[in-house]
């Protein structure tokens, strides 16, 4: 299972995953490691990433962009999605559940989609381009988000991950995870002393600024802030916005009113922002901007530094001085600060940071990757220890185990828990919430006069609190942001009912409330205890702590006491009654604004639906641009190679086919109804027409190669029969003979069907003319030539564009059949040598002969004839047959 850490941008998308001990940023399917973050709807299916980037210009209205910035905004009143309106291309409306969505075409009706669905479809395609790079299922996420994101959107980066399929394990902010990016790989730099390091992002559409301190053993956010309304979009707006009145000026027209126009102007102010960053005067030239006018005309640094003096530098200076009085440090006791983000290049921006901190800035840090990389070292915290694994790359992953580094972030956004009816008891912050009856926590005396718990700015995450209450029936719980006061609908983000048993009386009600890694306030469980006088009276009809423990529910516990002693009568006294508690219900509440699961299930299977319709819209448009393809190179080969191999007749059919499938392919392109059996009857057309006429061709290269090696087959077959080599010696002659006599065989069948060239039909020439030097020793076409056996004798006649009679698989097999043959005979192994005869044991009389002492009844001679000499000489003879050894011992004695 693949591993993964996002980071979605407003402009582009960076994903990093942990291969081989290390984190690697995924390469798209253009192997490029930034992923456009662009949705477009188009008619029936959807393009995201790369895909969409194209089509920009042409379909701006129905393209998505920047939709990170509204996801969970409410549509009505919200300051964010009035200032998103200048940057966006598709119409903004109000979605269901009342936030803020696109509306677009979906198939043939118009729909408004909410940013969770866009920023879902997003997710998919991500999802896709890991799986691809990685070769491997999506197993576990982490993403990033910006550090001004609050409770709301950060619950909606929850649904659209659900919504999407992935297994979202933590939302963390942009800004730890770049610190987090950071402190892991330098711990053998720190020590326990603290080093404080200041990190500045500014990217497309924010700023933030994180101050964190680091150990060897951790790291500890000090503060961080974030202006969603400061980035580099803000400086392009600021450029194209000048260029704009200038040419109103002189034309009369406003390019900003036009969709095009100002595309044009966007990414020429995009470009001449990059290169004053290193030049000091550039061009900023667009052609045809509008009515087919064009515009051109020089912008220097100095002017780009004017035209963001007014607005984008003060409020620069102002969040770096936030940051610093955030966290309570001193600028000089700063040791780092890091710059991360495209517009940190800025040199006008550079020195704004290096004022406000008192020293220079560092670039150690890959600025476009750094987030998603500390994404993808985050990994699951248990009991308030963040374990870090190199081996994997969610800080929840169950599947890796590495070293330790202490890491926990913080609530940077007030949030206020307010109750129906009467305040608490007392509210008390827990270490951890295993317990069941909160004895783990240490209580603390009530707020008096309270009407709410307040969770400050700079909450550390993974808290949890135990608010008690004294109640006789059920209540409500709500969360509200407390700097947005409670007349605005956008501050509630809902809450809980806890549920108690109808004529219970007043009971002591302990309600968990934690804040959980994600930032998020939940209310996880809830328990009831009765007082001690009900207690002691159900103890008494009760008699045993067996018995009480039933009175008190099927889900009670029964707490006991041990007898305490009386110092003055010296007998413990009587134990103190039983306490019982009883866990109940809790209810969630969520916001009107938040999806229930039931729409989170419903959207998931349209999401399925989408991503089904997007694969199979993929599937067709290959499949017909296989059938462009294949037109333009019939077209081609028609007017060349093929053209021999097809008549008049069959030209004018196939010429006048291409014309309607180039034409037809033209017209479908982006025709959402079109199917794959439609693409497929085009091909058989195609297919019958052009198929016999390549074939033809086909056969005529075939045929030539399978003479050469059918020829080549039997002057081998021949040579091996007749050529006497001492390797086939030992085979016998009817064996070679077979052999000899199917290789003539084969050729006289070639020669057979082979027919003569005729000089009027030149264009009959079926082989080259090196198998006519192969056959006749000799090139060329003279008159003693022209009679010459080359060609197949049914094809004497046949013109190129008419079948031939005899297939290039008919010799082939041919060749095949002899070459089964030569290798059946000539591999017949060798006979197996016969093994000497020991010579007879030597008598007495042979001894004595030697020793030159004739034997008795034996003549002399001048030459003496040994028995060995005999039978090496009988072994010597060509002509008669050989005789055993032993014989011919026998005999000379």
């Amino acid at each position: 299972m693949a591993v993964l850490g996002i980071d979605i941008g407003t402009q582009s998308s960076v994903l990093a995953t942990i291969h081989k001990g290390s984190v690697s940023v995924v390469r798209t399917e253009l192997a490029d490691r930034l992923t456009p973050s662009l949705v477009l709807f188009a008619q029936g299916h959807r393009l995201m990433g790369d895909h969409a980037a194209p089509l920009v210009r042409s379909q701006a209205k129905a393209c998505c962009r920047g939709f990170k910035n509204l996801l969970g905004e409410a549509f009505s009143g919200s300051s964010r999605v009035e200032r998103e309106r200048m940057f966006q291309l598709a119409e903004i409306a109000e979605a269901p559940g009342g936030v803020a969505g696109f509306k677009v075409m979906v198939g043939d009706a118009e729909e408004v989609i909410s940013a969770t669905r866009v920023c879902a479809a997003l997710l998919t395609k991500l999802k896709q381009v890991a799986e691809v790079s990685t070769q491997r299922p999506v197993g576990e996420v982490v993403i990033a988000c910006p550090a001004w994101f609050r409770e709301a959107n950060r619950e909606a980066l929850l649904d659209a991950a659900q919504i999407a399929g992935l297994p979202c394990l933590r939302i963390i902010s942009d800004m730890t995870a770049t610190a987090l990016d950071y402190g892991l790989y330098r711990r053998q730099h720190f020590s326990d002393a603290k080093t404080i390091v200041a990190f500045v992002s500014i990217g497309h559409s924010t700023a933030s600024v994180c101050i964190s301190s680091f150990t060897s053993s951790g790291a500890e956010v000090l503060a961080q802030v974030s202006n969603p309304d400061l980035g580099g979009r803000d400086m392009d707006l600021l450029i194209a916005e000048h260029f704009a009145k200038a040419f109103e000026k002189k034309h009369g027209m406003n390019p900003m009113t036009n969709v095009k126009a100002k595309l044009k102007l966007e990414d020429q102010a995009e470009r001449a922002k990059k290169i004053l960053s290193a030049n000091i005067e550039t061009t900023f030239a667009v052609e045809c901007l509008m009515d087919e006018k064009d515009w051109s005309g020089p912008i220097t640094r100095k002017l780009f530094e004017e035209l963001c003096q007014d607005t984008f530098k003060p409020l620069l200076l102002k969040l770096l001085q936030q940051a610093i009085t955030l966290s309570g440090v001193d600028s000089a006791d700063i040791a780092h600060v890091e710059a991360i983000g495209g517009c940190t290049r800025i040199p006008w921006i550079q020195r704004c940071i290096s004022e406000a901190f008192g020293k220079g800035i560092s670039r150690t840090l890959v600025g476009d990757e750094c987030v998603a990389r500390g994404c993808a070292l985050q990994v699951c915290i248990a009991a308030q220890v963040v374990v870090l694994s190199l081996g994997g790359a969610a800080m929840a992953s169950l599947h890796f185990k590495v070293r330790e580094f202490d890491f926990s972030e913080k609530l940077w956004y007030p949030l206020s828990i307010t109750w129906s009816g009467e305040g608490p008891l007392s509210v008390s912050s827990c270490t951890q919430p295993q317990p069941a009856d909160g004895t783990a926590c240490s209580d603390s005396l009530p707020p008096v006069g309270s009407h709410e718990i307040e969770l400050p700015v700079g909450t550390p995450t993974n808290s949890l609190r135990k608010i008690t209450f004294l109640r006789s029936g059920s209540f409500d719980l709500r969360v509200a942001y407390k700097d947005l006061g409670r007349d605005c609908k956008a501050a509630d983000l809902g809450g809980c009912r806890v549920e108690l048993p109808e004529g219970c009386g007043p009971r002591e009600v302990h309600v968990f409330c934690s804040l959980n890694y994600n930032g998020l306030v939940r209310f996880p469980r809830a328990c009831m205890k009765s007082l001690e006088a009900d207690v002691a009276d159900a103890s008494a009809e009760q008699g045993d702590s067996a018995a009480g423990a039933a009175a008190g529910g099927e889900s009670s516990e029964v707490e006991q006491q041990p007898p305490l002693a009386d110092p003055a009568a010296g007998s413990p006294q009587a134990p103190p009654p039983a306490k019982t508690v009883t866990e109940v219900p809790v209810h969630r509440i969520p916001c009107a604004s938040r999806l229930t699961e039931k729409e989170l299930q419903t959207y998931r299977e349209l999401e399925l639906q989408m991503e089904n319709e997007d694969r199979r819209f993929k599937e067709i448009q290959a499949r017909l641009n296989e059938l462009e393809t294949e037109v333009y190179a019939v077209r081609d080969d028609l007017g060349g190679p093929l053209s021999v191999f097809a008549s008049s007749e069959e030209k004018a059919a196939l010429l006048k086919l291409l014309e309607d499938l180039e034409m037809w392919v033209g017209d479908h392109q982006d025709d959402p109804k079109l199917t794959k059996s439609a693409i497929g009857e085009n091909d058989q057309a195609l297919k019958k027409l052009a198929g016999p006429v390549q074939y033809r061709r086909q056969q005529s290269e075939l045929r030539q190669v399978a003479v050469n090696k059918l020829r080549a087959t039997i002057q081998e077959s021949r040579q091996a029969a007749t050529g006497g080599s001492p390797d086939y010696a030992h085979i016998e002659l009817p064996k070679m003979q077979q052999l000899l006599q199917a290789a003539e065989a084969d050729e006289a069948w070639l020669n057979r069907v082979v027919c003569k060239i005729h000089e009027r039909h030149p264009e009959t020439l079926y082989i080259t003319s090196n198998a006519l030097l192969c056959i006749t020793g000799s090139r060329g076409f003279g008159p003693a030539k022209r009679c010459l056996w080359m060609q197949l004798e049914e094809l004497a006649a046949i013109p190129l564009f008419k079948d031939p009679s005899i297939l290039a698989e008919q010799i082939d097999q041919r060749c095949s059949d002899l070459e089964t043959l030569a290798k059946k005979i000539l591999s017949t192994p060798k006979p197996r040598p016969l093994s000497p005869v020991p010579p007879p044991p030597a008598t007495e009389e042979d001894i004595m002969d030697v020793e030159g002492v004739p034997s008795e009844g034996t003549t002399s001679s001048k030459t003496p004839h040994h028995p060995q000499q005999g039978a090496s000489q009988s072994q010597q003879t060509d002509d008669g047959p050989e005789e055993p050894m032993a014989e011919e011992g026998a005999a000379a004695a």
